[in-house]
């Protein structure tokens, strides 16, 4: 069966032909029109069928090709060696930037010492894989205004990734 990530379009200089492109591997190919309705598919010699498998447009089932995409994506995931969480220490802001738009929800809000612990305790209980780089973002209206608590979370995620 041809892959979900097989995209079909005409031919206008073949008449009997049909542009294949695989989203999934970039590959381009003309084929006869017959195989794009599904009858020549059955008829395709088992070089034929390679061919069209190793460019991706052609597969086993929709649910091998399933399983794949998700290998694919925790491959992907696994290949991240870079813990990134973003910390949003409040929504308060000293400034007046024109360009600014977070707009009305601006307010008093700060990250509560509850709160920091819970982020803590969650990274303590996740952890963060060894090896692993550390890129932490604060994030807030204007987050210097929680100076005290972003070194305290900075500090505590050190000790963290330090001891992974």
């Amino acid at each position: 069966m041809l892959t979900r990530y097989c995209r079909t379009f005409s031919a206008p200089e073949h008449a009997d032909k049909t542009i294949l492109f695989s989203t999934k591997t970039a590959s381009v190919l003309l084929v006869p029109t017959s195989l794009v309705n599904g009858s020549a598919l059955d008829a395709l010699s088992e070089q034929e069928r390679a061919t069209l498998a190793d460019h991706g447009v052609l597969i086993e089932s929709a649910e091998a090709e399933r399983r794949e995409m998700l290998t694919f994506l925790d491959d992907l995931v696994a290949l991240d060696k870079v813990f990134k969480p973003t910390i949003v220490l409040n929504r308060d802001c000293n400034l007046a930037c024109t360009y600014c738009f977070e707009g009305t929800r601006k307010g008093k809000h700060y990250l509560s010492d509850r709160t920091a612990e819970h982020l803590l305790s969650f990274v303590r209980d996740h952890g963060i894989p060894d090896g692993d780089e550390v890129n932490v973002t604060f994030y807030g209206g204007e987050p210097l205004l929680s100076l005290a608590r972003m070194v305290s979370l900075a500090e505590g995620i050190g000790e963290l990734a330090a001891s992974a």
